[in-house]
This record gives C-alpha cells, structure tokens and sequence, in this order.
C-alpha cells in the first residue's frame, strides 16, 4: 500500500522566502545550499529534480525540508506544484500512488 506524501508550505516574513516540509527524506547528512538553477542541475539527484522548477532563486534542502526563495514575478502556488510533482514521481513506487498537498495558497 502507498503512502501519501504530504507537503506543509509556510510563508515566512519575507514574502520571497518559504518553507516546505514534508515527509520524505530529502537528504541524510546536514543540509544543502543552492545559489541558482546551474548550481542545482549540478547537485544532488533531488537537486537536479528541482532544477527544472521555474522561479527558485535560491534553495536549502534539509532532512525533511526545503526553505526557497523566489523570484519576485514567480508564484508559490506555481513553485509548490512544480515541486510536489518530482518528489511524488521518484517516490511513486506504483504508478497509482497519490500524494496530498496541504499549505497555504499566496493571495
């Protein structure tokens, strides 16, 4: 049976900067600091996964968290779907498996 894969956004003080937690382990030891997409295509496969994601200026990947900041003209809503869609399909191991995003929606 699968299990679901939860995503909780905060927004922080700073508009540009948010917080994803999740329940799948993003990386084992410490944390990873990205400065820019290049830097993320060349990191590690969940990196490189979020690589693609348009709008992420900068990113820190944690055990069970990525902190992202945005560009100013991206929308978070945008950024967490393009995020989610990733972290399900390299943690599907059935194609039928489904995942639940709980967060809050930028207004």
């Amino acid at each position: 049976m699968s299990e679901y894969i939860e995503f909780d956004v905060e927004i922080t003080d700073d508009p540009l900067v948010g917080v994803i937690e999740t329940n799948v382990t993003l990386v084992v030891d410490g944390a990873e600091v990205y400065e820019s997409a290049e830097a993320l295509e060349e990191g590690t496969p969940v990196a490189q996964a979020l690589a693609v994601v348009p709008g992420i200026r900068h990113l820190i990947i944690e055990t069970h968290t990525l902190t992202v900041t945005r560009e100013e003209n991206a929308e978070w809503f945008a950024i967490v779907e393009d995020i989610a869609l990733p972290c399900v399909i390299s943690s599907c191991d059935q194609p039928q498996s489904l995942h639940k995003y709980s967060g809050t929606k930028e207004a």
